[in-house]
């Protein structure tokens, strides 16, 4: 006789979490911390906390229930559950008819008063400081 524990009924219940996530188009790599909390919300029906968000809160999800859901997607996904660590776009201009690469950040960040102030922006143009040979 088989016992049905935390590993049965994530395993369970990842698949349909899983493709919830990817009709959202949340990348393969943010997913899993996504699916912990769906699995929390959908799946947990009673727990010695007194909410789900206490549960969110407590080691036993941090613990317990974010490394299986992380092992699921290691175990479903292999390499793309990894988080990109250079989060660069790449794509292509043909500037007088001739491809060339050029890599986009996904991000830019700039400190303005050390300690205190800093400026995280998400590029979707050049900005006054950026020439296109700087993409190269």
């Amino acid at each position: 006789m088989s016992e049905y524990g935390l590993k049965e009924a994530i395993d369970e219940h990842m698949p349909f979490i899983d493709e919830h996530l990817q009709k959202l188009n949340v990348p393969i790599f943010d997913r899993f911390m996504r699916a912990a909390c769906l699995f929390v919300d959908f799946a947990i029906i009673d727990s010695n906390y007194e909410s789900k968000e206490e549960l969110l809160k407590s080691a036993a999800f941090i613990e317990g229930i974010v490394p299986l859901v992380n092992d699921w997607y290691w175990d479903k996904y292999g390499e793309l559950a990894k988080s990109p660590v250079n989060r660069t776009y790449s794509g292509i201009i043909t500037p007088y008819g001739h491809p060339v690469l050029v890599k986009i950040p996904a991000t830019t960040s700039r400190v303005e008063v050390p300690n205190e102030t800093a400026w995280l922006t998400f590029p979707d143009c050049l900005t006054e400081n950026e020439s296109i040979g700087d993409m190269a």
